[in-house]
């Protein structure tokens, strides 16, 4: 279903795997780019 990709993160408890390891990984650099 689409509504995973709605929301990354519940996705992220749920799979607990290295998708999720991936996606904190992209928040990280994401926020860092932002200049946070």
């Amino acid at each position: 279903q689409l509504m995973e990709f709605d929301e990354p993160l519940n996705l992220m408890k749920r799979e607990g795997s290295l998708f999720g390891e991936l996606v904190k990984e992209y928040w990280f650099h994401a926020s860092s780019s932002t200049g946070n």
